[in-house]
């Protein structure tokens, strides 16, 4: 005669499935009564799948790669952290994680001015898990329109259009901006999409000794929106005096129109 027993597996969160060899055994003075539990892991996979969007998700200045993150733990522990840079339009799996692992996705270097998580940036894996990652690029723009007024202000010798060198600079991205918008009376100038932390500089020119004033010469593009600046010009009656400087042929040009040296002329209009 023995003792008849039971035997039931203790649960294990991690694990698939446990199957017993035995539901109950009889203990006996004979010999021992051995039960084997076997418990299923699967390999489970978070597969992260990175994209961009935004007005500035598409232009030279913004990443399309981003430094990730994935840090994975269960009650037992910390079961590992993987790092991977993901590539827009890409998606890249985390293998031989246990089931149920928690995972947390972080990309703290990317630079965007929103990410989002689809459906989380923390959650629990079970068989294929799929994370979409989202990175937000703002942008704005600098638009230049001229103006000319004055009494000179329909003379031919005035110009048509205005050059002005915009340098902008981001504090995320250095300088992300360095050419020449060039407006006219009739048509604005529009600069491509600038992030939301840009500062720009605005030089003008002479414009023919025109006396020129902007609204602005240090713009700031704080959203997406559109920031205007003109460049209004006023033109006195009369068109410019031309200079006249005569460079001798061992000397340095000598200005002036009452130079008489006896050199070579050479006849420079002042101005654009």
């Amino acid at each position: 005669m023995g003792t008849e027993c039971e035997v039931s597996a203790v649960a294990e969160p991690l694990a698939a499935a446990v199957s017993l060899d035995a539901q109950s055994v009889t203990i006996t003075r004979e010999a021992p009564s051995i039960v084997t539990a076997a418990y299923t892991f699967n390999k489970n996979t978070l597969r992260v799948t990175q994209g961009t969007l935004g007005s500035g998700a598409r232009t030279a200045w913004a990443p399309s790669t981003f430094p990730t993150t994935v840090k994975c733990s269960t009650d037992s522990g910390l079961v590992g952290v993987k790092t991977f840079t993901a590539a827009a339009g890409t998606s890249h799996a985390v293998t031989g994680l246990p089931t149920g692992a928690s995972c947390e996705i972080s990309q703290p270097d990317s630079g965007a001015d929103a990410l989002t998580f689809t459906p989380a940036s923390l959650l629990e894996v079970r068989g294929d898990t799929g994370v979409n990652v989202s990175a937000r690029f703002d942008a704005g723009k600098v638009r230049l329109s001229a103006a000319v007024e004055g009494p000179a202000a329909g003379a031919a010798w005035v110009p048509s259009t205005f050059p002005v060198d915009v340098i902008c600079r981001s504090d995320r991205f250095g300088e992300v901006l360095d050419e020449t918008l060039t407006p006219s009376v009739a048509t604005a100038a529009l600069s491509s999409g600038l992030p939301v932390d840009t500062s720009c500089a605005l030089q003008t020119g002479d414009y023919r000794q025109a006396r020129t004033a902007t609204t602005a010469d240090v713009v700031e593009i704080s959203n997406t929106s559109v920031v205007d600046v003109e460049i209004s010009n006023t033109y006195e009656a009369g068109e410019p005096a031309a200079r006249h400087d005569v460079c001798g042929e061992r000397s340095a040009c000598l200005v002036g129109a009452d130079n008489r040296r006896r050199g070579r002329a050479v006849h420079r209009s002042v101005g654009r």
